[in-house]
């Protein structure tokens, strides 16, 4: 599993390059750099099994977070990508993309009790997801029942994207 982010609200003239390098650094570079040092490996031995996390922001537009959900969307595109390149070397290369899980990251909610039911009755599980339902899926991409996906994009996020 490849995870690694950063988020904080921003609009784009006030974001400085500063920040743009610490999303795109971060989400971006950090995926490519760990799949760049476990593919040959994976290669030379003709299996493996990536699984990048993106984020729905990368799959989405959202309000004040244009750097953060291009840097997700990077990284939708680039494990689609890999999973073209190395697919037939035997890799297999797969994208999970939380929506609103209870982790630090969430706090500009979590933080707000009244503003997180509010967020919870629009979507249909009606909850804020757990790291564990993000683990569940990618243990399960990570495993044979999952060996004919390549490149798939999985939204784990209680339907908020539905």
């Amino acid at each position: 599993m490849n995870v690694a982010g950063v988020f904080f609200e921003h609009d784009v003239p006030d974001t400085t390059a500063e920040q743009f390098d610490l999303i795109s650094d971060v989400n971006v570079k950090g995926t490519f750099l760990t799949c760049k040092a476990f593919l040959p490996a994976m290669i030379a031995a003709g299996s493996g099994c990536i699984v990048n996390i993106g984020s729905t922001a990368g799959l989405r537009g959202g309000h004040r977070r244009a750097v953060y959900n291009a840097s997700k969307a990077a990284v939708v595109m680039f494990t689609r990508c890999l999973a073209l390149d190395h697919g037939p070397q035997g890799v297999r290369v797969n994208c999970v993309c939380p929506g609103l899980i209870d982790t630090p990251m969430a706090d500009w909610i979590t933080s707000h009790p009244d503003a997180l039911r509010a967020w919870e009755d629009t979507i249909p599980a009606r909850r804020i997801g757990s790291v564990d339902d993000i683990a569940h899926a990618v243990s399960w991409l990570a495993s044979e029942e999952a060996d004919y996906m390549h490149g798939a994009v999985m939204a784990v996020d209680g339907g908020d994207s539905a």
